[in-house]
């Protein structure tokens, strides 16, 4: 069975799709892949400069710093790696009612969201050499508090059509609600 039978399956009866697509593969530089790159890189290069001497003297500092060093190397991969091979396994879906986000990343599994564009929804398109439109926000928990995560299909060639059709489809919703 294909990826667009499965999905035909889960589609409510008077939905149709609309449009389909998926992220451009590839690095896409951000301000947030460069800021996490670069603490990597500055955490790295403290935690390699910190170790080196420690061997040669019978120092035990090295114990502490590899840490430092192998979580810089993490942060370098977050920041450069990982958001392309997310993208990778992400595929976007916008029916006439609702954006569907599908991703298959390992060891996370398979997983299929579902977001509403209603009258209430707000579709922003930002724009970049490689657009992405945002259609919901996501609130996560820390320790420290709440942030939210904004929602969209990101990096896609053709973001400011599919933000038209996204705000057709918002205005068909609104005139249903003020007609029913």
């Amino acid at each position: 069975m294909s990826g667009a039978d499965e999905l035909q399956q889960i589609l409510r009866p008077s939905e149709t799709i609309v449009w389909q697509g998926r992220p451009v593969p590839g690095f896409i530089l951000s301000p947030n892949s460069i800021f996490q790159a670069l603490f990597g890189l500055l955490i790295t290069v403290f935690a390699a400069f910190m170790m080196s001497p420690a061997p040669a003297s019978g120092s035990v500092s090295w114990l502490i710093c590899a840490p430092l060093f192998v979580f810089g190397l993490l942060c370098i991969g977050a920041g450069t790696v990982w958001v392309p091979f997310m993208h990778k396994r992400t595929w976007y879906t916008l029916t006439n009612t609702r954006a569907i986000i599908a991703a298959d990343i390992p060891f996370r599994g398979r997983s299929l969201k579902f977001y509403s564009i209603s009258d209430q929804c707000t579709p922003k398109l930002k724009k970049r050499a490689i657009s992405s439109v945002y259609f919901a926000t996501e609130a996560r928990r820390t320790d420290e508090g709440r942030y939210t995560i904004p929602i969209g299909f990101e990096n896609i060639p053709d973001a400011p059509q599919v933000y038209t059709l996204m705000r057709t489809i918002q205005s068909k919703a609104q005139a249903k609600g003020t007609t029913a």
